[in-house]
């Protein structure tokens, strides 16, 4: 028989992992929409929408070796 603490251990050990996939459900979520909008700018030619989405930091590589 399972005392107090063993089932308390157990609950947790179970829970764990639905939280951990729910947080990476959410973070895919709104990688998703950010990537969505980011090409769909690309589309479009919003060239503002676009590189304002890139980093501050980021660097700008295009597919022409003089975009660089």
């Amino acid at each position: 028989m399972l005392n107090k603490n063993s089932l308390l251990w157990l609950f947790m050990v179970l829970l764990i992992p639905v939280k951990t996939f729910s947080q990476f459900q959410n973070q895919a979520s709104e990688i998703n929409i950010f990537l969505d909008k980011w090409h769909d700018a690309a589309a479009i030619a919003d060239s503002v929408a676009y590189f304002d989405a890139i980093a501050e930091n980021g660097i700008y590589i295009g597919t022409d070796k003089s975009e660089v």
